[in-house]
C-alpha cells in the first residue's frame, strides 16, 4: 500500500465475474500481498462488494470527499483467491474455517495492478 487514509477499491475474481469492494485502508495493511489479503479478507467476515465497477468509484469518491483522505483514490487488481468464499445479499461472505495470517512477506504485486484513481 501506499499511505495512510486510502481509499482503494479492491478488485477480486469470484466464479469468473468481476467483484469490487471498497476500503477505507492504512499504510500497514498490505493488500499487495495476496496471502495475506486472503488473511485480512476471512477476518472481517462479512464485506458488502458491487458487480458494477462504476458503483464502486462512485462509491470510492464519496468516502474520500468526505474524509479528507491523505492519498486519495485507487483502484487495486487483487489475484487473491476468494473461490471458497460466497456471494450472498450483496456480501462477501467468508467460510467458517481458521486461517492463520501470513508472514508480512513484501508485496508481490505489480505496478500495472494498481491504479490512481483520484487524487486530493
Amino acid at each position: 500500500m501506499s499511505k495512510n487514509d486510502t481509499v482503494l477499491i479492491l478488485r477480486l475474481i469470484k466464479d469468473k465475474k468481476y467483484i469490487w469492494i471498497v476500503l477505507h485502508v492504512q499504510s500497514h495493511e498490505c493488500f499487495g500481498n495476496d496471502k495475506w489479503t486472503r488473511w485480512w479478507l476471512f477476518k472481517q467476515k462479512s464485506l458488502m462488494y458491487s458487480l458494477s465497477e462504476s458503483l464502486a468509484r462512485h462509491i470510492a469518491s464519496k468516502i474520500n470527499k468526505q474524509n479528507n483522505t491523505e492519498y486519495g483514490v485507487i483502484l487495486f487488481y487483487s489475484n487473491s483467491n476468494i473461490e471458497d468464499f460466497q456471494l450472498k445479499n450483496g456480501k462477501l461472505i467468508a467460510p467458517e474455517i481458521d486461517i492463520i495470517e501470513p508472514p508480512n512477506h513484501p508485496d508481490t504485486s505489480s505496478p500495472d495492478d494498481w491504479v490512481v484513481i483520484e487524487r486530493l
